[in-house]
């Protein structure tokens, strides 16, 4: 639709400049010869890159989980990883915490405030109102909260300079998906990006590793 739509301007209003720019194209060729119509363009790669600090974990349960289990209907390990998410958020100033879907953005936050009613923290999503949503942006930039759990509603475009720590829980799939979630973090270009992945179990733990590493490597798709 962009592309199109960049065409359709030309035809009416003559040629003119386009700039572009990208943290997360793994081909910049590809992209701009797409975007440009095979029309001559110049790539600029910036020497400088984003420090980033990228962590797998998959906490290990301890004696006290029996008793967060019990409450939250879950077994050890789901109230192992629930613990460690709530400590997290505990000791950093202000944490975005990502999942992959809406059911388990809601799912987190709904065992978090059945732990822990007073729990600073909010769900954001696109299936909530615009309402709730902007008040939950707007407690979440104040700090009246700690932490905002979201999808990929949070993922672009939000610049909160108290942000000093990114949970994704689960693999995140994709190398640019990861980046752009971490990098909501340390929003300053002198400060390192922290980022965490809790992993839940063999399979998630390979990918999520594997996917860090590439992220780390500057290897996207």
């Amino acid at each position: 639709q962009l592309s199109v739509g960049l065409e359709r301007l030309r035809e009416l209003c003559g040629d003119f400049q386009l700039v572009m720019l990208s943290a997360t194209v793994g081909e910049p060729e590809k992209v701009a010869n797409f975007f440009s119509g095979g029309r001559v363009v110049n790539i600029i790669e910036a020497e400088t890159t984003k420090q980033m600090e990228i962590q797998v974990i998959s906490p290990k349960t301890k004696s006290g989980d029996q008793k967060i289990a019990d409450k939250i209907f879950s077994s050890q390990e789901t109230a192992a990883r629930l613990r460690t998410i709530m400590e997290m958020i505990k000791n950093s100033r202000s944490t975005l915490a990502f999942t992959n879907t809406r059911e388990f953005a809601e799912i987190l936050t709904s065992r978090i405030k059945t732990l822990d009613k007073k729990f600073p923290v909010a769900v954001h999503h696109s299936s909530l109102s615009k309402d709730v949503r902007i008040n939950a942006e707007k407690e979440f930039k104040s700090e009246k909260i700690k932490a905002l759990i979201a999808t990929s509603s949070l993922q672009l475009g939000i610049d909160i300079g108290s942000v000093d720590l990114v949970l994704q829980y689960m693999s995140p799939r994709q190398v640019t998906q990861l980046i752009q979630r971490v990098g909501r973090s340390g929003h300053e270009l002198q400060r390192v990006s922290k980022g965490i992945i809790i992993a839940t179990d063999e399979d998630d733990i390979f990918e999520s590793t594997v996917i860090a590493r590439k992220a780390l490597a500057g290897e996207l798709e």
